[in-house]
């Protein structure tokens, strides 16, 4: 999966981790450690279920608009504030068996 978004996030802000299982995972930037190699990895931040893999990662604004996209061709036009959930568990964002798994995330800061 690739992730396209802006360098930078402001403490703020959230990043969702995108899962395999087609569920989003959140976590506050300001929870995430300031440097590489001070911290943990995400994946001790959240709860992922047996099997699932982090396939992509975004950060920003809860108001970042954003298009995720599944291997069988859907796309799903969304804001990261939907994708938010305060579920250690994360949260249902697509049926993978019926859609196909997540492919592509695209942040844009443009709107129409």
């Amino acid at each position: 999966m690739r992730c396209t978004t802006p360098s930078s996030a402001r403490t703020v802000d959230q990043l969702v981790a995108i899962g395999s299982n087609g569920r989003v995972y959140s976590v506050p930037v300001a929870q995430l450690p300031s440097a590489r190699g001070d911290g943990a990895p995400v994946t001790s931040m959240i709860e992922l279920a047996a099997g699932t893999r982090l396939i992509g990662y975004v950060a920003g604004p809860s108001s970042q608009p954003l298009l995720l996209a599944t291997s069988k061709g859907y796309g799903f036009a969304c804001e990261l504030g939907d994708l938010v959930t305060r579920q250690k568990g994360g949260k249902q964002f697509h049926r993978r068996r019926r859609l196909g798994r997540a492919a592509a995330a695209v942040a844009s800061g443009c709107r129409q």
